[in-house]
């Protein structure tokens, strides 16, 4: 297993912080960036843990950044087994959940709140399209690919207006989704024989070209360089010496 290490922006904004002066016209829209980036993250390393459970043919590689032409892509959870590829992606989302498959769209309603987030199967449907294309491209084209979206905590609370046997296929928390994986890729193994080498040249492949994902976030809050201050942060009480 391709073990998860903090994201490089985290890292920087956690260092960059205590090295800026609450005063900053960005500084609470920073901390709000850093606490939303460690839920996500968090999230993340709460479905590495349910992933734990599934056999050494399931082979799980995290944070893999890929491009196609000029797409440069990102997958929370890849895994890839010796007769299908699966795409997870990971949500840390607090209170109610409604996906809506009409309108193709996902809301939140967290304490009376209601805000519109990105639809994550739309998103899982081009990252499959795109992950297709790179495999074709190298000639490494044979499984059938599937997607799933990870809901972190359980006490989040999932509807559905309009297509629920569609999410129910594709949408479930963290812990169910080493049972929706074995499930299909059982159903696929009875028809297909194990493909072993195909399954070690698409993970040599990845590994040989995955990039490095980092986020400069810097230009988006207009920090410069004078208003980061130097010194050494505190390991213990966290403030800049």
């Amino acid at each position: 297993q391709y073990k998860r290490t903090l994201p490089k922006s985290l890292l920087y904004l956690q260092a960059l912080l205590p090295r800026l002066s609450p005063n900053h016209k960005h500084f609470n829209d920073l901390q709000t960036e850093v606490a939303i980036r460690q839920k996500g993250f968090n999230g993340e390393k709460k479905l590495d843990y349910h992933l734990q459970m599934l056999d050494n043919d399931y082979k799980i590689l995290n944070d893999i950044t890929l491009s196609y032409k000029r797409n440069k892509f990102q997958i929370d959870s890849l895994i890839i087994t010796p007769h299908a590829i699966f795409i997870v992606d990971s949500k840390s989302i607090d209170g109610i959940i409604t996906f809506n498959t009409t309108l193709q769209q996902l809301t939140q309603n967290n304490q009376g709140i209601e805000r519109n987030l990105k639809y994550p199967i739309t998103q899982l449907e081009s990252m499959k399209f795109l992950l297709m294309k790179w495999l074709e491209l190298r000639d490494l084209m044979g499984f059938p690919i599937f997607y799933f979206v990870s809901i972190a905590d359980t006490s989040s609370i999932l509807r559905v207006d309009g297509d629920e046997n569609f999410i129910r296929k594709h949408v479930s928390y963290a812990e169910n989704i080493p049972h929706l994986l074995m499930q299909k890729n059982e159903q696929i193994a009875k028809f297909s024989r194990n493909n072993i080498l195909l399954q070690e040249k698409i993970i040599s492949s990845i590994f040989r070209e995955k990039e490095d994902l980092f986020i400069d976030l810097s230009h988006k809050y207009k920090i410069e360089r004078h208003d980061i201050a130097p010194g050494v942060v505190c390991s213990k009480c966290y403030q800049l010496q």
